[in-house]
């Protein structure tokens, strides 16, 4: 019972003091095959894989990480109550530690992950036919996944209305852009600011889908909200 009070306060602490509740402070790697604390989750069609977000609230990793479940295995077996976690568990890419949502673009085959009490959001390549991950900054099995293909939220960036600041990146949605039905915008909901950020998608051959700065309104009733 101690244990669960403690943890509690610590969730109840982070609600309040995100920034300090983002970076691993833990010396273990990412488990092999294995969730933590999930927090969101996303379903990639064509592979038929299920991506989700761990959050490592506690600090025990050195950080967060998305699985990748082979949701197929699942659906095409006889007995899918004798499965393991293992069996269907196919690889995992690291990000920031403490996750505030999933989202799959399914038409540029990309998965945005917003993080609580930071300013970025994840940029993530989906394979098409495997529904596996691509991290296009290196092949260090330690590394965040955000290097390359990180979005960070900068005032030099945006329009920028005052007062809040553009952090806290939490709920996200997609939507045709207004000025032009074939594009697509994201919009971002930063919690604890009260502001709304507008996002470009851009895909690019050569470059992948990339995020471009657009607007960040602020819309009044700082909160603990999104």
């Amino acid at each position: 019972m101690h244990s669960v009070i403690k943890a509690w306060v610590f969730i109840c602490g982070c609600a309040f003091a995100l920034s300090s509740c983002t970076a691993g402070s833990g010396t273990e790697s990412m488990p092999e095959a294995a969730l933590y604390y999930p927090l969101d989750l996303s379903f990639h069609a064509a592979s038929k894989t299920v991506h989700v977000l761990n959050t490592n609230f506690d600090g025990r990793y050195q950080h967060g990480w998305i699985s990748q479940i082979d949701l197929a295995k699942v659906v095409d077996s006889e007995t899918p109550e004798t499965l393991t976690l293992a069996e269907l568990y196919s690889d995992a890419v690291s990000v920031e530690s403490y996750g505030g949502g999933l989202l799959l673009d399914a038409t540029t085959n990309t998965l945005f992950a917003s993080h609580r009490g930071v300013d970025t959001i994840s940029v993530i390549e989906v394979d098409a036919a495997t529904g596996g991950l691509l991290c296009r900054s290196d092949e260090t099995a330690a590394k965040v996944c955000d290097a390359d293909h990180r979005y960070v939220f900068s005032s030099d960036d945006f329009a920028f209305d005052a007062p809040s600041a553009l952090n806290d990146p939490f709920k996200m949605r997609l939507s045709a852009s207004p000025l032009d039905a074939e594009k697509n915008i994201l919009l971002v909901g930063h919690a604890g600011t009260g502001r709304l950020s507008i996002l470009d998608v851009v895909s690019e051959e050569t470059k992948g889908t990339q995020l471009v700065a657009n607007r960040s309104i602020y819309l009044g009733g700082d909160g603990n909200s999104a």
